[in-house]
């Protein structure tokens, strides 16, 4: 009964205790360790393939099925859904509550790349991302510079913070935001390949096939080891002009 008969006869000091009361409730209570309620959220892979001219049907037979085919057999796996549209895949898993989202993905990723190379020729290599229902939250860094250029800033973040920031525990994907890319742009005038006997698709199929660069060996010593390659690539403009689209029936270019 003592603290009823303090309320009553100092009613002053029992509202006082009462505030301090609560505050040291509202200061404390974000502190309190969870030990009943575990993370339920489930985890989220997502597999992302670019197939640039390729139909929303072949996409879906010969990209989307192939890797549904491959990653359904993965331990914890809940549900898939995918999706196959013109030029694009996308390969979505929700495995149980529980599942850690990082294993989940080095699982997805082994996996994906078993199949890489029997994947279509022109397709892009398929991009994992990695996400838990309840992260929502988003950093964006802004990139700049008084020397380089918006190329040379964007080919920076490609080629050393993509691949730094995604290895950071708890990032799901990077996205780079106002990327700039070297591109080049070719006019093709119509009369000229009529009167050449070339199509559009000559030019495509001479770019593809001599703008590359390949692996050709390696030579070996007791004293180093050397790694042969074949650069093909073009470096300047001048060089896609004298490019060789066709061989004639007298093997003329």
């Amino acid at each position: 009964m003592f603290l009823t008969d303090i309320s009553i006869k100092r009613p002053v000091f029992a509202t006082v205790m009462s505030i301090v009361l609560v505050i040291f409730g509202l200061v404390i209570f974000n502190k309190i360790s969870v030990r009943e309620l575990p993370d339920i959220d489930p985890s989220i892979v997502t597999v992302r393939t670019i197939y640039k001219g390729a139909s929303a049907e072949i996409v879906d037979s010969q990209i989307t099925q192939k890797i549904e085919d491959i990653v359904g057999g993965t331990p914890g796996l809940a549900t898939i859904d995918s999706k196959s549209e013109d030029g694009r895949s996308v390969v979505r898993m929700e495995f149980e509550p529980g599942v850690s989202v990082d294993e989940a993905t080095n699982d997805i990723r082994d996996r994906v790349s078993r199949i890489v190379d029997f994947l279509p020729d022109n397709a892009g290599r398929p991009d994992i991302f990695k996400t838990s229902e309840g992260s929502t939250i988003t950093i964006w860094l802004r990139l700049r510079s008084a020397n380089l250029s918006d190329l040379d800033l964007s080919d920076y973040a490609s080629r050393y913070l993509k691949d730094y920031f995604a290895s950071v525990d708890g990032v799901g994907q990077i996205i780079l935001a106002g990327e700039k890319e070297i591109s080049l742009r070719i006019w093709i005038n119509p009369s000229a390949l009529a009167a050449r006997d070339l199509t559009v698709a000559d030019i495509e199929s001479a770019l593809l096939k001599e703008n590359v660069e390949f692996p050709s060996g390696r030579l070996e010593s007791k004293r180093m080891d050397l790694t042969l390659k074949v650069d093909k690539s073009y470096k300047n403009v001048e060089d896609f002009r004298n490019l060789p689209l066709k061989k004639a029936r007298d093997g003329s270019l």
